[in-house]
């Protein structure tokens, strides 16, 4: 098998890939998942140097320093080449579990509020009116769970309904409930699958998308009107998002990356959550 058929195979499903992890981040997490598919680290391993890549990044915000922040700017990045490379890692050694995703999860809302946490503590002492500027931090963080948690909602229920039946939140609550109550309360799969949880809890409070059961006939329809919209919402992923905190982190101007978080990318995330209403609306229940 050649490279180029390992790293296809190491990649999520295509349709729901963000064009940025394809062309940008997981060529990096490709090489660096080769050179440990053969060696005692595991993707947890991996997992875990990404969240310190990432709180590193949140540090060197904090100093509020133009030559720090580019550095921190450069740590974010590795950090989420190091975010793909746990996947791809995991996918070439057949070593994929639901709690490597559940730690994956966790460390990437570690490393956001670290990020975060930093840039308001870096940048506040430069405005007269420092609570300006912590909340737009705290609108920023807000914005960016909840862009987090609709892309990973309507990505996930595609790949679920171009394969299965139907996929909803309060299920995966339910099966992860009946999960954590199988395990010793003291065990770290325990604790991760809680917080899991309630990440799921949180999720059906703030949106509840229309669960949706198409049969077998109409799932290639239904597949084809839904890509265009999929793949729209790929384009304000995690990596996108990365992506413009790194590039205005070169210009020592981590507040574009706030503004742009705010505003242009809440205004997309309003205007596809009105276009997948209405597309579900129409396609069964």
């Amino acid at each position: 098998m050649t490279w180029l058929d390992q790293y296809r195979t190491s990649l999520k499903p295509i349709s729901t890939e963000e064009p940025l992890d394809l062309f940008v981040y997981r060529p990096g997490g490709f090489i660096v998942a080769k050179l440990l598919q053969r060696t005692l680290f595991t993707p947890n391993h991996v997992t875990i140097a990404s969240m310190l890549c990432g709180v590193a990044a949140g540090v060197l915000y904090a100093s509020g320093k133009s030559t720090t922040t580019f550095a921190a700017g450069i740590a974010f990045w590795i950090a989420n080449v190091l975010d793909c490379a746990d996947g791809q890692l995991a996918r070439l050694k057949t070593t994929s579990s639901e709690l490597g995703k559940i730690l994956d999860g966790i460390a990437d809302y570690v490393t956001g509020t670290a990020v975060l946490l930093g840039m308001a503590i870096g940048y506040s002492h430069a405005f007269t009116k420092p609570w300006m500027w912590w909340g737009l931090v705290a609108a920023a963080g807000v914005s960016n769970t909840i862009q987090s948690i609709l892309v990973d909602i309507h990505r996930n229920r595609f790949l679920a309904l171009s394969t299965a039946g139907s996929h909803t939140l309060e299920g995966e609550y339910e099966a992860f409930s009946e999960k954590h109550g199988r395990l010793e309360r003291l065990s770290f799969g325990r604790m991760a699958i809680g917080m899991y949880r309630g990440y799921l809890r949180f999720a059906m409070t703030i949106t509840k998308p229309k669960p949706i059961r198409i049969g077998p006939a109409d799932r290639e329809q239904w597949v084809q009107k839904n890509r265009p919209v999929i793949r729209a919402w790929t384009l304000i992923g995690s990596s996108t998002r990365i992506s413009i905190a790194v590039f205005a982190s070169l210009f020592n101007r981590p507040d574009l990356y706030l503004l742009a978080i705010v505003g242009p990318v809440n205004l997309a995330m309003a205007v596809l959550s009105l276009v997948q209403s209405r597309i579900d609306s129409q396609g069964g229940d």
